[in-house]
């Protein structure tokens, strides 16, 4: 079998976005559109090239590890190949052609594309497929015996050409040798100036070459982003398909209309997802755990049998087995909560570390600090990190008892089985086994109230 390159034009404008920042960069379920495109191509060849203008590549480098073509002025996609050609000086195998904006494309779909051209021994070859209303679409024009003899253009299209509903899809696998001699044939066009690609098809077919159109069904997969609208289309049935191929493999998604996952996240058998969770980034979910509902998790490793009760923001955090949090908790950055901890409503954590059994139940803040095992934080409990200047650590030692309402003024240190008394403010090291206490005597003057006339609900008595 011959080589295979494979060219991704990426090199447009996108005018029609409205917007000053490249669409092919605009997320779609957690990828970059272009890196999509780029995924397949990876996966099919070890060749891979993107044709761009100069200005993005800056851009577009921090993202992809690819062979870069420059396009120098907007001439259209003919023109697009022929740099390829002169960039690269290749001369032999096939070359696909992918379009840096169709992120729908499918790794198994191309492979019986290419085997589908090799059978043939075709010297060019397309995908196509139908659409109801195919208004802006290349149209692909057959003779009698349902050959191709011609791609056109909508502002090409003449007569009953218009109601032709079978449209190019803009993936070509082209003869490199054919290319070659053929390329040099392109005219540009009155009108638009621009060098069409699709243009090769009627001059394989006037040179008695072998050329064919690969017919596919789903229109979907080929859908074209132009503008926004084009890309909600696009996320819609990405999303549908991460969701059907999580719950075929064991995870009971309640309302997949009400879910948002993105293809970079992995999810584990027997996890049950309730109602608007939304899992982003390189995100990883063990087995038989619960996600409560509106949950909010990016970039988080969360393991087995873990019960996240609800309205949590989990952002880089690792989440031990048999844990359970919130609802209404919030971990930044940075964390590493172990295993069998209770993490309770209104609760901050940010770049810390919990061990095994240790509880922080509700309305406490802890940042910057390294927590022990089965130690207990009090409501309304902090660690006072940051000096205006500097963050500083705390840290907690085993078994040790924070009382509610109580202030650690890091940096600082709690020994082992130490016990804070509610509303304290410690400043200095807690010795192990010691009990630090830091407030106010508390005094009582009796009758205060009454003696300053200050009793409300009481009546006078008469004798």
């Amino acid at each position: 079998m011959a080589a295979l390159h494979v060219l991704i034009l990426a090199a447009g404008k996108g005018t029609r976005f409205k917007t000053q920042r490249s669409k092919l960069l605009f997320d779609v379920c957690g990828l970059p559109m272009v890196n999509h495109v780029h995924r397949v191509a990876e996966s099919l060849s070890q060749d891979c090239h993107m044709v761009i203008r100069p200005e993005q590549q800056e851009a577009l480098s921090k993202r992809l590890q690819v062979h870069w073509i420059y396009q120098e002025k907007p001439l259209g996609t003919g023109d697009a190949v022929r740099q390829f050609l002169a960039q690269t000086g290749v001369r032999s195998g096939r070359l696909l052609v992918l379009l840096g904006d169709v992120p729908l494309i499918e790794a198994p779909i191309l492979q019986r594309f290419l085997a589908f051209a090799e059978q043939k021994c075709l010297k060019v070859a397309l995908i196509s497929t139908q659409y109801p209303d195919p208004h802006g679409y290349g149209r692909v024009i057959r003779d009698q015996a349902g050959t191709p003899v011609a791609v056109k253009e909508e502002i090409e299209l003449l007569g009953a050409e218009k109601q032709i509903k079978e449209i190019n899809s803009g993936i070509f696998l082209f003869d490199l040798a054919f290319l070659r001699q053929a390329i040099s044939l392109l005219k540009a066009h009155k009108e638009k100036q621009e060098y069409f690609l699709t243009h090769l098809v009627s001059i394989a077919y006037q040179q008695n070459e072998a050329v064919d159109a690969f017919l596919q069904p789903r229109a979907e997969t080929f859908l074209g982003v132009n503008t926004l609208l084009d890309l909600a289309q696009v996320r819609k049935e990405m999303q549908r398909r991460i969701l059907h191929a999580h719950m075929l493999a064991g995870v009971d998604i309640l309302a997949p209309d009400a879910a948002y996952i993105d293809c970079t996240v992995s999810i584990a058998h027997d996890v049950t997802i309730l109602a608007n969770n939304v899992i982003r980034g390189n995100s990883a979910i063990g087995e038989h755990t619960l996600l409560g509902v509106n949950n909010y998790i990016c970039d988080c490793k969360i393991g087995n049998h873990v019960v996240l009760r609800g309205f949590n923001h989990l952002n880089q955090s690792t989440i031990g087995d048999n844990s359970a949090i919130g609802p209404y908790a919030h971990l930044r950055f940075g964390n590493c909560i172990g295993k069998q901890v209770n993490i309770g409503n209104f609760v901050e954590v940010k770049k810390s570390s919990i061990d095994t059994g240790s509880k922080v139940p509700h309305l406490s803040y802890i940042g910057d600090a390294d927590i022990g095992r089965e130690v207990n934080i009090g409501a309304g409990a902090i660690t006072c990190n940051y000096d205006g200047k500097q963050k500083h650590k705390t840290r907690i030692q085993d078994h040790a008892f924070v009382g509610s309402d109580s202030q650690l003024v890091a940096p600082v240190e709690v020994g082992r089985n130490a016990y804070i008394a509610s509303g304290s403010t410690i400043t200095t090291k807690v010795p192990d086994y010691a009990l630090a206490i830091c407030r106010p005597r508390q005094r009582i003057v009796p009758d205060w109230v009454k003696k300053k006339g200050l009793a409300k609900g009481e009546e006078s008595s008469s004798g």
